[in-house]
């Protein structure tokens, strides 16, 4: 049976390594009941530069650091040939939401893990967004 995979936005992200982030005990929750239930979980590093820079406290930041070091999330890398779709989406997604370079990636990611499955706090965003299939991202 394949690993289901999971996409990870930075909201969650920073809710996780920020104890006093309101969403904090939800993306928790999940993503220990995720783990046990045996998904991977996949980011892009601009995700984690995008979490990294937003959580505050450096304590924190160390210890998202270490726990992507440790296995806790896959952050995948991108050919550079990929900003050209990126920004491609980036500019199609102006209009009502604008779609920002950490999502752009994620677009990548679901593409090329084949996942739709995701982590976000930006509900709004990804139910906005379309793969080229025209399927929808399906939020966790």
């Amino acid at each position: 049976m394949p690993v289901r995979q999971v996409l990870v936005d930075s909201g969650p992200l920073i809710a996780l390594f920020n104890q006093s982030e309101r969403r904090h005990a939800y993306f928790d929750s999940r993503v220990q009941s995720l783990a046990n239930e045996g998904a991977e979980f996949l980011t892009t590093w601009p995700c984690v530069t995008e979490a990294t820079h937003m959580l505050k406290v450096l304590d924190n930041r160390i210890d998202m650091l270490h726990w992507i070091a440790a296995g806790g999330v896959s952050a995948r890398e991108f050919p550079s040939i990929e900003l050209m779709a990126m920004a491609d989406w980036m500019r199609r997604y102006s209009d009502r939401r604008e779609m920002d370079f950490a999502d752009a990636s994620l677009m990548w990611l679901a593409i090329s893990s084949g996942t739709r499955e995701i982590l976000t706090v930006d509900r709004a965003d990804f139910e906005h967004y379309r793969l080229p299939s025209g399927k929808t991202f399906s939020i966790l």
